[in-house]
């Protein structure tokens, strides 16, 4: 494990005249203090916190729950009831012959400006030993069904469940939209995967403001990283530590926030040579990760 190489005296007393280029003196001060404080940190200043949040990348919040509302409205269109009907009609169905009442197709635009058609079918059968005539309906887009239509008169097979013969369909189709089910659990699929990111790097960076190490660093190249997580562009700085020749692993951290501005401040900071001093995870070296995850202060006030 690593030593805390804190940030010598001088070093600290010169914050101030460092950051200028983004901090105020009290900010720089502050951010001094905090670097100094010895691991763990009990008390972290709320100023701190809230800013080392805001460069948590809240759009893959806004992803996350966008698909997982997207999810639950599918869950609302694909109609578990009438899905449980479905395996219930499967396992233990009774047969009968029924016939077509009523027959309609309805062309609708699809979302790619094509047309597509809405089927829509009444039927009518008479259940084994009743002399009760029972109605159904069948109504589904092209898209989800076979391409079997039928037309007014029509013969059908008919399965029905012997203690409740409401619930019935025409052999072939079904009453809810698997599909769509299929659709549900991509959406919450991606929406629970973003939301794990999210928690994790929460949980992350809470975990370096209590335990993270201070280390001094120069920054070596600026990125600008195309899409990438939650299809977000972002700032990769990529940095070496100039307090520990024996670590010559690549340290990067990224900026989400203000993208433009934090490119160029970014880069000034490479031109000038300017060290800056960043936390990091000590666990990251023992495990040989060759990329291992920065976060600099400074930047937080950007």
């Amino acid at each position: 494990m690593d030593a805390q190489p804190k940030p010598s005296e001088d070093a600290a007393s010169q914050l101030g005249a460092g950051f200028v280029s983004g901090l105020s003196a009290e900010q720089s001060e502050m951010v001094g203090k905090f670097l100094l404080a010895p691991v763990p940190r009990e008390e972290i200043p709320p100023e701190i916190r809230r800013a080392a949040r805001k460069g948590i990348d809240w759009v893959s919040a806004f992803y996350g729950t966008l698909f997982l509302l997207a999810g639950l409205f599918c869950i609302f269109v694909a109609s578990p009831a009438l899905m449980l009907n479905d395996l219930k009609l499967y396992y233990a169905h009774r047969e009968v012959t029924g016939v077509i009442t009523y027959a309609s197709v309805t062309p609708y635009k699809t979302s790619r400006g094509g047309t597509s058609y809405l089927h829509e079918y009444a039927f009518e059968f008479i259940p084994d030993n009743s002399t009760g005539v029972m109605q159904g309906r069948y109504r589904a887009p092209d898209e989800w069904k076979s391409a079997e239509r039928w037309h007014t008169g029509d013969k059908v097979q008919i399965w029905y469940l012997p203690h409740n013969a409401a619930v019935a369909r025409i052999k072939g189709t079904s009453l809810g939209h698997w599909e769509v089910l299929l659709l549900t659990l991509m959406m919450l699929t991606i929406a629970g995967a973003i939301w794990w990111s999210e928690i994790r790097s929460r949980k992350r960076l809470v975990w370096l403001l209590a335990k993270g190490l201070v280390g001094e660093f120069r920054v070596t190249n600026v990125v600008w990283v195309r899409g990438g997580k939650a299809w977000m562009d972002r700032v990769r700085v990529e940095c070496e530590r100039t307090d520990d020749k024996t670590d010559d692993g690549r340290y990067c951290g990224e900026l989400l926030k203000q993208r433009q501005k934090n490119m160029k401040l970014a880069q000034n900071l490479k031109s000038s040579g300017r060290t800056v001093f960043g936390l990091y995870d000590p666990r990251e070296r023992e495990r040989g990760k060759e990329r291992r995850r920065l976060e600099i202060p400074e930047t937080w006030f950007w």
